[in-house]
């Protein structure tokens, strides 16, 4: 029973209505004779118990049933790559419409419903009639998208799907939005069943690729930019690379010869004449059905700086490794070498950048206060530190590289005898025994990712390195610090190269500053004693380009106050980079920068940073671009008018095309399928798929139960009604009314 009010409450006052009704129509009727006023009480109580009856409401919980059908999706994919004709000689889109018209009757002879759309871009329905006017002509393909917009046309309920049929070569070319189709799909018990179509294709393509977008150099110094060049389905080809200026005039040019599925790395020196940002561009040669010709072609930007990085050397142990490094530093364009030797206990000797600016002292002679040190870009220590740091110095030395973004070079080895804990601290290592034998430099993969080698020195793996003299005086190291990255390694003539290396060239961040290590000597030989030609280039590059990478990779520039630094240098249209920009002084800088955004020499945006939070003289930003090309980061201050001279080169990447990749992605089809609750399918296994299963109900039950009263009959009412009125004609015969 489903009682109007609490049944306790209904007995109670069903009783009391019963008695009452009972004693008013004994008393009413007492004119009348005695067999009709019984009669009269009778009906009386009756037809009150029939309304009692009514209002307990007595029946039955019945679930509401609804009959229908079978519904199948046919999703056909019919993006441009569809047209390559590699199924049993016809296009993978004809054979797409093959299987939908065969799914189709299959699906109508079991008495469900086949819903048809095709798509490249968009989700469009067609009838099974119109299956014959598709072309292969979409742009792009979004299975995703389509996905989600199929699922959004039918919710749960009637309008659900048994199960999803793809059509497709399983190519998704459209930018991959955040999607959560197969989750979905798979809680509305409507998996999705993949035919994969087409297999893979032989891709021909030639391409450019900058090994950096965007290099820092000296304005009128020479400087190395790097490009790889990939083949892939040509056999033996002879391309022609170029290196472009911003009007297109070719500057250099060179031909390679490249074998199939083969790479060649190469590099061109290039001297911007100011300073300021300069763009560059790459190209190759276009060849015949090459699939993807936009990567023939790639820009790079260029920093160019006038001001001069400051080095300060400190040698307590003077041999010929910092002899020729000094030397050689010293005839560089735009450094400024100060350097101080320990000659004798209580003798100390500077030599100013200028070679006639020299001093002596009987005590060490270093840098008095943090504002005096950050004057340098870069601090070298050979060997005898001890000779030269106190704890005191140390710790200005932490506070220059932590707080003014400093770089600070071990360039010896261990700089110092036996033990010195305020030292230790700053070195990415902790030393162990000295090794005696000699030593192959081995550039490390930590160090081609940081573009130090393949780009600026020769790359891993290069015959170069094997041909060097051999170094000495390398320690082992007993552990590696946190974050710090093993640039090169060093491997003991004589062993094999899977013999386990040990750290040559080390990099470890500090705070906002850099530490380098080379654990070794004897890099002097390599120019003293050359091989070759190429060793003493070598000598004289790894030095350079190691002072001018540790420079770069700072956070700050040579003479710059504000830095700039971006999460990616190459995004697809529409994502979004997160810019950093911090200042070098100690004092609190007034106002938040601006981020400015230019095309060429127009500027597009201005964007204000948000100062951070969490650290002082710290800001962010977030930018997103829509149109693919290279793009100028800069800032200037709050007015937008002063801009600072440090710059960053954006690349916006072109989305994929159709024919970048013709060949089948059978791996996307079967992940997504299986987190769908699907699985891989071909044209041979239809009946299997689209047979009704007779284990299932053929009825779908909703979760609501619906109340079935039993009183709600036309009988009983009228039987309720006819006591009534019974009653009501045995008074008016009496003549009670």
């Amino acid at each position: 029973m489903s009682p109007i009010i609490p049944f306790d409450y209904l007995v109670l006052l069903g009783g009391i209505l019963l008695l009452a009704g009972g004693y008013l129509a004994w008393n009413t009727a007492a004119r009348a004779r005695r067999r009709d006023r019984i009669i009269i009480t009778i009906l009386r109580i009756a037809a009150l118990a029939g309304l009692l009856f009514v209002a307990l409401n007595p029946g039955r919980w019945q679930r509401e049933r609804e009959e229908h059908p079978d519904r199948w999706a046919i999703l056909i994919d019919d993006s441009r790559s569809m047209g390559v004709e590699d199924v049993d000689g016809a296009s993978r889109l004809q054979a797409a419409v093959s299987i939908a018209r065969d799914a189709s009757k299959r699906i109508e002879d079991e008495g469900g419903d086949a819903l048809v759309y095709s798509f490249s871009e968009r989700l469009k329905p067609i009838p099974v009639e119109g299956l014959e006017a598709l072309a292969a002509t979409g742009e792009a393909s979004d299975i995703l998208l389509a996905g989600d917009a199929l699922l959004a046309r039918h919710q749960a309920g009637s309008g659900g799907l048994k199960g999803i049929m793809l059509l497709s070569d399983g190519r998704q070319t459209s930018r991959e939005a955040r999607s959560d189709f197969a989750v979905r799909a798979r809680a509305r018990r409507s998996p999705v069943y993949p035919i994969v179509l087409g297999g893979d294709v032989l891709k021909k393509d030639i391409s450019i690729v900058p090994a950096r977008r965007h290099y820092v150099a000296f304005a009128g110094q020479a400087a190395k930019v790097g490009a790889v060049v990939r083949a892939q389905g040509y056999g033996r080809i002879s391309p022609t690379v170029r290196l472009l200026d911003a009007d297109g005039k070719v500057i250099e040019e060179r031909k390679l010869e490249l074998e199939d599925d083969s790479e060649r790395r190469l590099s061109f020196r290039i001297r911007p004449e100011a300073a300021g940002y300069h763009k560059y561009g790459f190209e190759i040669d276009a060849w015949e059905t090459d699939s993807t010709p936009a990567n023939n072609r790639a820009e790079i930007g260029i920093s160019a700086v006038d001001d001069d990085m400051r080095v300060l050397f400190l040698e307590g142990v003077p041999f010929w490794d910092s002899k020729f490094a000094v030397q050689l530093l010293r005839n560089q364009a735009h450094m400024k070498v100060d350097s101080i030797y320990r000659l004798a206990a209580d003798r100390y000797f500077r030599i100013g950048s200028d070679t006639e600016d020299t001093s002596e002292s009987d005590r060490p002679i270093f840098p008095e206060n943090i504002e005096e040190l950050s004057r340098y870009d870069i601090i070298v220590i050979g060997r005898g530190a001890e000779y030269f740091l106190d704890e005191e110095r140390i710790g200005l030395i932490r506070v220059y590289l932590r707080e003014q973004g400093g770089c600070l070079l071990f360039a010896r080895g261990k700089s110092y005898n036996g033990s010195f804990p305020a030292l230790e601290p700053l070195e990415p290592v902790v030393w162990g025994d000295r090794l005696k034998q000699s030593i192959v430099l081995e550039p490390a993969s930590a160090g081609a990712d940081a573009g130090l080698f393949g780009d600026l020195l020769p790359a891993p793996g290069d015959a170069v390195w094997e041909g060097l003299p051999r170094l000495r005086e390398m320690r082992a190291c007993r552990d590696i610090k946190s974050f710090s990255r093993i640039l090169a390694t060093g491997i003991a003539d004589g062993e094999s190269r899977k013999a386990s290396p040990s750290p040559l060239i080390v990099s470890r961040r500090f705070g906002k500053g850099m530490v380098v290590l080379i654990n070794a000597e004897g890099l002097w030989h390599w120019d003293f004693f050359p091989v070759d030609e190429k060793s003493g280039e070598i000598y004289k590059d790894l030095w350079v380009q190691l002072i001018h990478w540790m420079a770069t990779y700072s956070e700050y520039l040579p003479g710059q106050e504000f830095a700039l630094h971006m999460s990616d240098s190459s995004i697809l249209p529409g994502s979004s980079v997160r810019l950093r920009i911090g200042y070098r002084g100690r004092e609190e800088f007034e106002g938040n920068p601006v981020v400015l955004v230019r095309r060429e020499d127009e500027l597009l945006q201005s964007i204000a940073a948000a100062k951070s939070s969490s650290e002082r003289n710290r800001w962010d930003a977030v930018l997103r671009l829509e149109q693919p090309g290279a793009y100028r980061i800069g800032i200037a201050d709050s007015s937008g008018q002063r801009e600072a001279a440090v710059y960053k080169t954006l690349f916006v990447l072109p989305l994929p095309s159709e024919t970048d990749e013709l060949g089948a992605d059978r791996q996307f089809l079967q992940q997504l399928a299986e987190s769908s609750g699907g699985h891989l399918i071909d044209s041979g296994e239809l009946g299997d798929i689209l047979a009704p299963n007779i284990e299932e109900q053929a009825v779908a039950e909703t979760d609501r139960a619906v109340w079935v009263p039993l009183w709600d009959k036309l009988g009983i009412l009228l039987a309720i009604a006819a006591l009534f009125l019974c009653e009501w004609f045995l008074r008016r015969r009496n003549g009670l009314i």
